[in-house]
């Protein structure tokens, strides 16, 4: 607040300096607070892929019960994408007679994890093998 040669009176208002210097500093914090909430975004949604890997690798379990062999086939223990959509699923089965297999979760291209610099791709192993392990 500033003073009044002329009149004496003090003059109410903000001055051009103090209003943009505050401005600065909103941005400053916006743009910390943007950056902060991204990353939590991504991990989050992490979450999407391991969920559904351990759902098909407990479908993958009752199959084996049943027909003594793992299934490749993504529709018989589960979906080709994640409840969410954010990641696409695959089963693997290894040996001949199907007593292995690795479960793999890969972001939708374009989508919001295919960002993720970690966890674009997830995996689960019939042993129980989860890579990579930051992720879970």
């Amino acid at each position: 607040m500033h003073k009044n040669m002329q009149t004496g009176f003090a003059q109410k208002g903000f001055t051009l300096v103090e209003l943009l210097i505050v401005g600065a500093i909103i941005a400053i914090l916006t743009t910390l607070a943007w950056v902060g909430f991204g990353d939590a975004g991504q991990k989050a949604r992490r979450g999407d892929a391991r969920n559904a890997l351990l759902s098909m690798a407990e479908s993958q379990e009752k199959f084996y019960l049943i027909n003594n062999a793992y299934t490749d086939d993504e529709t018989l223990v589960g979906d080709v994408n994640t409840e969410n959509g954010y990641y696409t699923l695959q089963v693997s089965t290894f040996a001949v007679d199907g007593s292995s297999y690795t479960l793999t979760a890969t972001a939708v291209p374009g989508g919001p994890q295919a960002a993720d610099p970690l966890c674009s791709v997830v995996n689960l192993s019939s042993v129980g093998l989860k890579t990579p392990a930051a992720c879970w």
